[in-house]
């Protein structure tokens, strides 16, 4: 095997991939083989036709037709030991006959070579909150509620209720006639919604309006200078249990049996919350900085379409939508457009940055993703080195473990400024005058796919 490569800075490349015979043969003769049983000569049982008589008769074309093949077997494995990553299915150019075998002609498209502008020295704000009392009291009222046992009941004398309610705008017709009904129903123009009325969180004014009302019972209530007609539904009764040591041993599954040491793990699993989302508000910072910075390097249009083809799929999911529903494509695909950009441009930075900088993946960084995630696997009984297995043959985790090393690597070059979590949302917004970020840097890799020969553009020439 003979391999001559021509690099692009706009990212389209060649490759020139010369096989001997005796590389190629091993392929042709499967052709061969796999043709046999399916032709067919007067004289000959299907499946029977000498293979000289094959080969006479329709060699060329069977060859030409292995030629495919022959490519598909050799050319990943050119890119494998070359660690040439592709954004596109290469495209088969040229075929001609040499000395002693074939020179194969291919274009493939890597990502264009381009400088990463600012990505050394650069300022992000770190949201910090720090967890309070009332927010470990909150948890508990919430995990109370969920334990609580529930009745029906017909009327409220208190907080301790759940309403189901209809909400009404009263300047709006009463009843609406359906034409098409025949038995003239009517139908209100009203929402159905639920609450329960000891949320501290939810307005006092809400809450005491519900009080000593009885189901069926409907009444005004008055926000902002607006009036809603509100018509209770239902209510069941909640029987909060009292947060207590037996409590505890309860909630937590008989792994604390005090209040005080189950409060203490409360509060612990609260701020990682918020450290962990911190976390996560600081790497779409690193993200939208480089991509903000970076205007010079535009993604190639084939790594737009497989990430706006992904959202597509995810969003399709999240909304249980049918993949093959098609009818809200094009709302879906309008709508994702700019997001897939960005992913895009994302990406090739990333792979980009991983290459300068020769970041790989070592023994430790498996452990630390092992660690993370042993309590998920072992839901299903899989051991140490079964979880490892996964890891080593999961490109997807892969992905998400080397994003990690990137992000860290990017963080040890950032001057962080200590923010409150209210004030960094205030000046996110006024500054990207949007809430969310441009990339969710928890998002799949869409260049991982394994890549075919898609098309040959030309027929196998003679000398």
């Amino acid at each position: 095997m003979e391999k001559n490569f021509t690099f692009n800075d706009s990212g389209i490349n060649t490759l020139e991939l010369i096989l001997t015979q005796e590389e190629i043969q091993p392929v042709y003769d499967e052709a061969y083989q796999e043709a046999q049983k399916s032709i067919e000569l007067k004289g000959f049982r299907k499946g029977k036709v000498p293979m000289a008589m094959i080969k006479k008769m329709y060699g060329k074309a069977i060859e030409s037709e292995a030629n495919i093949d022959v490519v598909n077997k050799y050319f990943p494995q050119v890119m494998d030991e070359a660690k040439i990553k592709l954004i596109d299915s290469p495209a088969l150019k040229d075929i001609q006959k040499v000395e002693n075998g074939i020179k194969f002609v291919l274009e493939f498209q890597t990502v264009p070579n381009f400088e990463i502008n600012n990505y050394q020295e650069f300022e992000i704000q770190e949201p910090v909150y720090v967890v309070k009392e009332d927010d470990v009291e909150r948890e508990l009222d919430s995990i109370a509620y969920e334990l609580a046992e529930k009745e029906d009941a017909t009327s409220i004398d208190s907080y301790n209720y759940h309403v189901y309610y209809a909400l009404e705008d009263p300047n709006q017709p009463e009843h609406q006639h359906d034409e098409h009904d025949e038995h003239e129903h009517h139908h209100h123009n009203h929402e159905h919604q639920d609450m329960f009325l000891g949320n501290a969180q939810i307005k006092t004014e809400l809450r005491d309006a519900f009080l000593n009302r009885s189901v069926g019972e409907s009444f005004i209530f008055s926000e902002k200078g607006k009036d809603y007609k509100i018509i209770v539904e239902k209510v069941q009764k909640i029987n909060l249990p009292e947060i207590n040591d037996e409590f505890a041993k309860k909630a937590s599954n008989d792994k604390f049996d005090n209040l005080s040491d189950y409060r203490q793990d409360l509060e612990i699993k609260i701020q990682d919350y918020w450290d962990n989302k911190s976390r996560q508000e600081m790497e779409n910072q690193i993200v939208d900085h480089l991509i903000l910075n970076n205007p010079q390097i535009v993604p190639p249009e084939k790594v737009v379409e497989v990430a706006l083809e992904n959202l597509v799929k995810n969003a399709k999911l999240q909304y249980k939508i049918p993949e093959k529903d098609t009818q809200f494509d094009m709302y879906l695909n309008e709508s994702y457009k700019t997001h897939a950009i960005n992913l895009a441009k994302w990406n090739i930075i990333k792979d980009k940055l991983i290459e300068k900088e020769k970041i790989e993946l070592e023994d430790y960084d498996y452990d630390d993703w092992l660690e993370k995630n042993k309590q998920f696997f072992q839901q299903y009984g899989l051991t140490d080195q079964q979880i490892r297995e996964y890891i080593n043959t999961n490109e997807n985790v892969q992905g998400e473990i080397l994003q990690k090393k990137i992000i860290d690597y990017l963080m040890g070059f950032a001057t962080t400024n200590e923010i409150s979590f209210d004030e960094y949302y205030e000046k996110r917004r006024d500054a990207l005058n949007a809430p969310k970020p441009l990339v969710d840097v928890e998002e799949y890799d869409p260049m991982a796919e394994d890549k075919d020969i898609e098309e040959v553009e030309n027929q196998p020439t003679e000398e």
